[in-house]
């Protein structure tokens, strides 16, 4: 059975942090092993890491294009990859630096989602002044255990709650 999670974190990373699609395209030949009867899988393995357009197809034709195309999912994948850079970060593994232009670029391409305001802000402010490092460490704390126990963006803005946000300014 194929890991579709790995394949859709692999192509929102690319989409939305402009690193390519190569991992889309790995993921595939690693699928030819399990399952080499699926076209689209083997067509997914032999493009070029750079044809989105062509890659984007295939994936929708794999997992579906709802897991692609829509906003929620977009939303949904962009707050469970947040739990994954909070761990990355909390283990020193990634710089504050670096997150924030992770951030950045998610906050930018969801179209600043109310959910990302605070934390962006503060972990762009972070990198240069430190009395914003409390400030931002308590609105991630915040966002990733709502994001712990949602599974969705719905279930996450029904817990969501913006003043605590605000409250976790400097």
């Amino acid at each position: 059975m194929a890991n579709y999670q790995a394949l859709i974190n692999a192509f929102f990373k690319a989409k939305f942090l402009d690193i390519g699609f190569q991992e889309c395209v790995d993921w595939a030949v690693r699928q030819l092993d399990q399952n080499p009867n699926n076209m689209n899988v083997m067509i997914l393995a032999g493009l070029e890491k750079n044809d989105y357009w062509e890659i984007k197809k295939y994936i929708e034709a794999i997992i579906g294009s709802e897991l692609v195309d829509s906003s929620q999912s977009n939303e949904n994948w962009a707050g469970k990859y947040l739990l994954e850079l909070e761990h990355k970060f909390k283990e020193d593994q990634i710089s504050i630096q670096k997150l924030d232009e992770i951030l950045s670029k998610i906050y930018y391409r969801l179209d600043y989602p109310n959910w990302l305001v605070m934390l962006a802000r503060n972990c762009e402010y972070a990198t240069d002044v430190d009395a914003f490092m409390k400030p931002f460490l308590d609105e991630l704390d915040y966002v990733c255990s709502i994001w712990r126990v949602s599974a969705t963006i719905e279930e996450f803005n029904q817990k969501y709650d913006r003043k605590i946000s605000n409250s976790h300014d400097w």
